[in-house]
């Protein structure tokens, strides 16, 4: 839930204005580990259905992020895609 937090608020300062890299800055993360686990964050705004059906394992948080990857497909690609240029989640690319 922690990923989830940090996620909302990086969001939040980013929808007052701030670019993506001092909302990083004033958070104290990298950019990189902000885009490693946002998949965590995408898929729980995108499908909470999905996103509760996941089992999470305590401390294997970059496995978490990894098969929430794995369920954004389909429709629920289509509706991250579409959320993020609404604004409603950070740009980061969904390639991988």
């Amino acid at each position: 839930r922690d990923v989830i937090r940090r996620y909302k608020r990086l969001l939040k300062l980013t929808k007052r204005g701030a670019t993506m890299t001092k909302a990083f800055r004033k958070e104290g993360v990298s950019r990189n580990a902000v885009a490693q686990l946002a998949p965590i964050a995408e898929l729980y705004f995108a499908d909470r259905v999905q996103f509760n059906s996941i089992s999470f394992t305590p401390g294997k948080l970059a496995e978490f992020a990894e098969k929430c990857r794995e369920h954004i497909v389909g429709d629920v690609k289509k509706k991250v895609l579409s959320m993020k240029i609404k604004g409603s989640l950070l740009p980061f690319c969904l390639n991988k």
